[in-house]
């Protein structure tokens, strides 16, 4: 059971990592320098597999 919980926390970080990442890719450019990124940032991040932090 304690398993379980931990396999399903896994599977629901990864979603949410991609779809934090999903996201990031549709900030624009103005928005992305008042975050301190560049475009080259962002696909740097974007080419992540989900699994990677």
């Amino acid at each position: 059971m304690i398993l379980r919980r931990v396999h399903l926390r896994l599977l629901a970080r990864w979603y949410d990592r991609h779809l934090q990442r999903l996201d990031l890719a549709e900030i624009d450019e103005h928005l992305l320098r008042d975050l301190c990124l560049t475009p080259q940032d962002v696909r740097r991040e974007c080419a992540k597999s989900f699994w990677q932090a």
